[in-house]
């Protein structure tokens, strides 16, 4: 049997926050518009970037995740590190992605419209600012240590 290593979560958190921060960012989505059209707080979604929650790392419940990704309108598993892997060791993921699945579509990685963004109306599939072709489009990722904190503005 394989042992359980607590500091293996710390990894997996690290990148979740990062997939969530990237895609949210990428869709032009601030932390309050996001908590806003998701029925979350804007705390529990900057926690969630943060990776934290209180003295340890966030541990969102699976709604959270589904919800998260409903607005976000990704695959759940997008935001989710390392799904398609078996897990032996501290995530290696980098950038939300889903092996040979995930983008598929040129306005997978498109930011939503600016009038999508200022309606509040969630039961309607989005709409999208113009994309870039499929396959030029790029996601850079900041490179963040788990304990590192965004810089206020």
């Amino acid at each position: 049997m394989v042992e359980y290593h607590r500091w293996y979560w710390t990894s997996y958190g690290h990148a979740l926050a990062n997939n969530l921060r990237s895609l949210r960012e990428m869709r032009g989505l601030s932390q309050t518009r996001l908590a806003q059209l998701s029925g979350l707080s804007r705390n529990l979604i900057s926690n969630l970037e943060r990776n934290e929650s209180g003295a340890k790392a966030a541990d969102p419940v699976l709604s959270t995740v589904y919800k998260l990704a409903q607005i976000l309108y990704v695959p759940p598993g997008v935001l989710l590190p390392g799904v398609d892997e078996v897990i032996a060791g501290p995530c290696a993921a980098t950038t939300p992605h889903l092996q040979g699945r995930w983008p598929v579509a040129e306005h997978d990685t498109a930011p939503f419209s600016p009038l999508y963004l200022a309606r509040a109306v969630t039961d309607e599939l989005p709409e999208f600012a113009a994309p870039e072709p499929l396959g030029t489009a790029e996601i850079t990722l900041p490179k963040r240590s788990p304990g590192e904190r965004r810089r206020k503005r």
